[in-house]
């Protein structure tokens, strides 16, 4: 399995590349806004009124993204990763995808957030760079790994 998590601005092209990765890769896009509504009943439940709210709503997603995550059999996508999903990203042995384009904004983005990822790609040519990019990316994952993922799970692309 590749579990890959994206992060970038708006307009970075993130969710071209997750769309790819969808329908030309065989992944399955994870995502906690997904989750948050599928599960959100769940958390009244589940919640401490002892401890910050928010403190809660990330452990519970976090947990519920990790067994997710460990029950798809097959590549996943997280996008629109925040700090919490690059966390899990990190801990269940995936990589992480910064994904660039174009100018620096005057605001703060993820650009400028001091976060290291496994990979950046520049998104500033065409949708057919993008992709290339992409599957370079992925290749270098499959060859670094060197058989310690399953190639039958990998190469379905």
């Amino acid at each position: 399995m590749v579990l890959l998590g994206l992060i970038g601005c708006t307009g970075s092209g993130r969710s071209t590349a997750t769309q790819f990765l969808i329908k030309n890769r065989k992944f399955v896009n994870l995502s906690y806004g997904m989750l948050y509504t599928n599960h959100f009943k769940n958390f009244a439940s589940k919640i401490n009124i002892y401890e910050p709210i928010n403190n809660n709503f990330d452990r519970i997603l976090a947990e519920i993204m990790y067994d997710r995550v460990k029950s798809i059999e097959g590549n996943v996508v997280i996008s629109n990763c925040r700090l919490t999903e690059l966390m899990l990203v990190n801990n269940l042995g995936g990589y992480t995808v910064r994904i660039i384009r174009g100018k620096k904004k005057e605001y703060l983005d993820f650009e400028e957030i001091p976060i290291i990822t496994d990979y950046t790609i520049s998104n500033n040519g065409d949708i057919g760079d993008l992709y290339m990019n992409l599957d370079v990316v992925l290749t270098d994952i499959v060859d670094k790994t060197d058989g310690m993922i399953k190639k039958d799970k990998i190469y379905n692309f």
